[in-house]
């Protein structure tokens, strides 16, 4: 899979085989009428809506931070409603695609000053990229990609989050953010993270530790990564390096 794209014209140029698979499919299968909930209507809109960010990324002129906002969730709700017709019309070719695009347009909304809510798209498309990187420096990127997206939704999780369900895209967000700090090997950046991961997620993070744990041995780890692993493991109770 590929890495995130940091540039909104070329995430749009990555869904526009999407929505051509999506409408290719539909005219196929006559699944879904072409009414105003319709994958034709979808098709405009979206296209309405990246030509909108695409002319604020070139030209720079960003609305106020309420309206930028409302305009973030505006956007993720029309991918939810794509990624919604790639499941139905069964073209799974593109999940990658739009894992991809979820995880872009949400880090582009966040490093743009937005704030927003909807993370159901953008913690499973991040997971998915996290799950395809190897490299240490690639993984340590998207760690501070996905906790400055986290931090772009964290006034509304953390008063409303449900903390019974387990993947919840807030839980799943976060925890990602510690595995690719985790893999990173990065002294640094795993303290940092953990930091914030403890604050966060407090009742996840002995398990989270234990696993990191059994993830470091036999594996070539710095003495400062494991020092900072046995840190955060001695604070939750979780046995230390032997």
């Amino acid at each position: 899979m590929n890495k995130l794209i940091d540039s909104i014209s070329l995430v749009s140029d990555t869904a526009l085989p999407v929505v051509k698979a999506v409408l290719d499919a539909n005219d196929k299968l006559g699944k879904f009428e072409n009414d105003d909930k319709g994958p034709l209507v979808l098709a405009s809109v979206l296209s309405d809506f990246f030509g909108v960010t695409s002319s604020l990324e070139n030209g720079g002129n960003y609305p106020p931070v309420d309206k930028f906002s409302d305009f973030a969730e505006y956007g993720l709700d029309l991918l939810d409603r794509l990624a919604y017709f790639v499941r139905a019309l069964e073209v799974m070719e593109h999940g990658d695609d739009v894992a991809l695009i979820f995880a872009s347009t949400g880090y582009w909304f966040a490093k743009n000053g937005a704030t927003f809510s909807n993370l159901n798209g953008i913690a499973d498309g991040f997971g998915q990229l996290v799950n395809g990187l190897k490299d240490t420096d690639e993984l340590a990127y998207i760690c501070k990609q996905m906790l400055e997206v986290a931090e772009a939704s964290v006034e509304y999780h953390e008063s409303n989050d449900d903390t019974s369900d387990p993947w919840r895209p807030w839980r799943v967000l976060n925890l990602n953010a510690g595995i690719a700090a985790t893999r990173s090997m990065q002294p640094d950046l795993m303290e940092s993270t953990f930091e914030i991961l403890s604050a966060r997620l407090p009742s996840d993070m002995p398990i989270f530790f234990r696993d990191g744990f059994r993830m470091m041995q036999g594996q070539h780890v710095s003495e400062e990564a494991q020092g900072v692993m046995q840190k955060f493991a001695s604070q939750t109770s979780i046995i230390s390096f032997h």
